[in-house]
């Protein structure tokens, strides 16, 4: 077994690039998590219109009425619209 020795600079160098691809995965993490919170604003296809809101987030209650007045982050999922036969 060969053992290598490693330099104060190389031990720096590993350790910043290590705290920089740590903070960028915790980034990327909380990103993620909040988008996924976003409640879904169901539209349909053919009037754009709000069919329904679905809430993620405990405690939220958002409908239709509020989308763009208090609602003004959400992600918006387009929907056929239903038939009535």
């Amino acid at each position: 077994m060969t053992l290598y020795t490693v330099t104060t600079k190389q031990l720096t160098l590993a350790a910043v690039l290590m705290s920089i691809l740590t903070a960028s995965l915790i980034g990327i993490n909380n990103y993620v998590n909040q988008y996924l919170l976003l409640p879904e604003v169901h539209v349909s296809k053919t009037d754009d219109k709000c069919v329904k809101v679905v809430n993620y987030e405990n405690g939220h209650a958002f409908t239709c009425n509020d989308v763009d007045v208090l609602l003004r982050r959400y992600r918006k999922v387009q929907i056929q619209a239903p038939t009535n036969e």
